[in-house]
């Protein structure tokens, strides 16, 4: 105990021991892997890959990811995800492809207990993780590491898709805006140069009408005075 003020601890009223020997260890490492040649990002026995042409998450075995003696594995894509142009141009640099995993019931939360994969769906009633089968077992750890899951996958989700509408197509959208006013500023300066060309055209025509006519009329003027002159 520290009194208030004391730099030393106050053992007048003395205070029980206990000692502690700790013998055992436990030291876990997040799994190593390759995917399509991409060194994937490991947490616990999740890997996961996000690039320009791929973004995949893979839950291993356990037998899997501790052989070390384990061979490749191959599975094919068969379907992907949106892909948006972002630019003008056909190229990857200015397409944005995004893949939004299922959200259906079935397929958050995923938590691993005793070699099974629970799912949000086997909270419902009914399911494996009721609450009624929960209360029969007195235990609601797994229903909550399920539905605490599903909540982190689709918090996780929402955060990515907020991320590709900030960073990419709302940047997009402004720098088409942009353009699209600079585009709409220089077309009006043209439309204003074609106006000035076609007003200088019609006074140049109206200045030379004006002109032939003083001209015709002065000539007029010198053909009456000659005459008069004869006469």
């Amino acid at each position: 105990r520290f009194p208030d003020g004391d730099e030393y601890p106050d053992v007048s009223g003395g205070f029980p021991w206990s000692s502690l020997t700790g013998a055992d260890r436990d030291k876990g490492r997040n799994v190593a892997a390759l995917i399509n040649g991409n060194l994937a990002t490991g947490d616990g026995l999740k890997v996961s890959v996000n690039s320009q042409t791929l973004a995949v998450e893979l839950l291993l075995d356990k037998s899997f990811a501790t052989d070390p003696t384990a061979t490749n594995s191959t599975f094919n894509i068969t379907g992907g995800g949106a892909l948006f142009q972002v630019g003008p141009d056909i190229t990857t640099q200015q397409q944005l492809s995004v893949g939004i995993p299922s959200v259906a019931a079935s397929n958050l939360g995923g938590v691993l207990d005793s070699g099974t994969l629970h799912f949000l769906s086997s909270v419902k009633s009914g399911g494996a993780n009721s609450i009624e089968n929960s209360v029969d077992r007195g235990d609601f750890t797994l229903a909550s590491k399920v539905a605490q899951s599903a909540i982190d996958q689709v918090t996780i989700l929402r955060g990515r898709l907020g991320a590709i509408e900030k960073n990419s197509l709302e940047t997009n959208i402004r720098s088409m805006q942009a353009a699209y006013e600079n585009l709409t500023a220089s077309n009006s300066r043209i439309r204003d140069a074609d106006f000035a060309y076609e007003t200088s055209k019609l006074t140049r025509a109206q200045i030379l009408s004006s002109a032939g006519t003083t001209v015709l009329q002065l000539a007029n003027q010198q053909s009456q005075q000659v005459l008069q002159l004869l006469g």
